[in-house]
């Protein structure tokens, strides 16, 4: 009979705990790339992360009563793994926000300027802040795309993005050299 020496079964451990944290990766980034996130559905970090847990302690607890040697692999999933499907799925909200906006920010003096624009919808916001964390809107309206070139239009103005630059703000005649932030 051949013996089974402690080292190559901590191997064999290794490789299905690997097997296992694969599988679970496969699994959740499949469910959550068939899902259309937004952010109006980023608090559902907060039923991913519990939901990776418990299905990690319910299989920890078959395999406890079953005595499988996958016990300590389902155990040590259970703690690592809600943190990547909650990373996953913020990831998936952050890509989808990038896919439909576009974003920039610019700097007058001490004031930081975004311009953010929804691609799906034609609407713009520019707000500005003094300091971090709060912050102010200026101008909300409707955008177009011609060519190359945004137009921004809104009750007191029309503005333009074009070539990283923007034109017309607060009505100068001047460009305005933006940040594309996505």
């Amino acid at each position: 009979m051949k013996k089974i020496t402690k080292k190559k079964l901590e191997g064999k451990k290794t490789i299905l705990f690997c097997i296992l944290f694969i599988t679970e990766l496969i699994i959740a980034w499949l469910w959550i790339d068939q899902q259309d996130l937004d952010p109006s559905v980023s608090i559902g970090v907060m039923i991913v992360f519990p939901t990776a847990l418990i299905i990690n302690l319910i299989l920890s607890g078959f395999s406890y009563l079953l005595k499988l040697s996958t016990t300590t692999s389902f155990l040590l999933l259970a703690v690592i793994f809600p943190f990547i499907a909650s990373h996953l799925f913020l990831r998936e909200i952050e890509r989808d926000v990038a896919k439909n906006n576009d974003a920039w920010v610019f700097n007058i003096q001490d004031t930081t300027f975004d311009i953010s624009n929804s691609i799906d919808h034609n609407l713009f916001g520019i707000t500005y802040s003094l300091s971090r964390g709060f912050s102010v809107g200026t101008h909300f309206g409707s955008s177009n795309m011609i060519n190359d070139t945004l137009y921004l239009y809104s009750d007191s103005s029309t503005m333009y993005i074009h070539n990283g630059q923007l034109y017309n703000f607060r009505n100068d005649s001047s460009s305005i050299v933006l940040k594309q932030i996505y």
